[in-house]
């Protein structure tokens, strides 16, 4: 069953799917991929898979791990996929901005669509559409847990 969800809806998928005795694997899409999915669905979300650009390898992006600690230091729950998403795009906006003389539309996409940034989603840049092309990862539910399996 493909579940183009976010974690709410995700999660009362998974329960309910368990509870009418559906053993179809789910797999869901990176709204879906959060910490509360997990809290949500219980042991109803264990074997469901989950593909995202979220995160990368945190065997070769220390940012990753360094970005995870510090969320959970900070608001006292894991971080969800879109946090390090948004964290990377406002560093990405900073850094363009901090190139710009004006702040015209013009300058700043620019400068925009000549920033590279490595940060906790690994690398974001921009091909010459606009476009950010980031690799996703496929995560499966283990002991209550996403495990990373691609």
């Amino acid at each position: 069953v493909y579940a183009a969800v976010h974690y709410p809806e995700g999660g009362a998928l998974l329960r309910q799917a368990k509870e009418l005795g559906i053993t179809s694997v789910i797999i869901g899409t990176d709204g879906g991929y959060d910490p509360k999915l997990l809290e949500i669905a219980g042991d109803a979300a264990e074997g469901s898979y989950w593909v995202t650009i979220g995160w990368g390898d945190e065997s070769s992006n220390p940012s990753i791990a360094k970005f995870k600690k510090t969320y959970k230091e900070r608001y006292g729950e894991d971080p969800g996929v879109y946090s390090g998403l948004y964290y990377d795009a406002t560093q990405v906006l900073a850094k363009a901005l901090s190139a710009v003389t004006t702040f015209e539309g013009s300058s700043v996409q620019k400068a925009l669509l000549t920033t590279e940034y490595e940060g906790p989603t690994g690398l974001t840049k921009f091909d010459k559409l606009g476009d950010v092309d980031k690799p996703f990862s496929v995560y499966r539910v283990e002991k209550s847990r996403f495990t990373p399996i691609r």
